[in-house]
């Protein structure tokens, strides 16, 4: 049983949400690059906002990454497992 605050459970979810959106905008980044779809098609396909598209697609595009190293609070494996299991429910 989880015994940590309120607090502590919705900075989680938040977490968790992230790291789904950030999923998507992968996925639809490849896409773009992919030149399959533009910008506007593909962030209706994937239920992102544009620009938030548009943003993430450029700083891929140069090179930037997006989560820092020293922002991390589980490791790749760690956030695998954590995903996985929301997503059983």
């Amino acid at each position: 049983m989880y015994t940590g605050t309120l607090t502590n459970v919705a900075y989680f979810f938040l977490f968790i949400i992230s790291k789904l959106h950030e999923d998507k905008l992968k996925k639809a980044a490849r896409m773009i690059a992919g030149e399959e779809s533009s910008i506007r098609h593909t962030a209706e396909t994937y239920g992102v906002d544009k620009m938030t598209l548009k943003s993430y697609f450029d700083k891929q595009k140069l090179g930037y990454e997006i989560t820092s190293a020293a922002k991390r609070v589980f490791t790749t494996e760690e956030e695998k497992l954590v995903v996985d299991h929301i997503l059983e429910f």
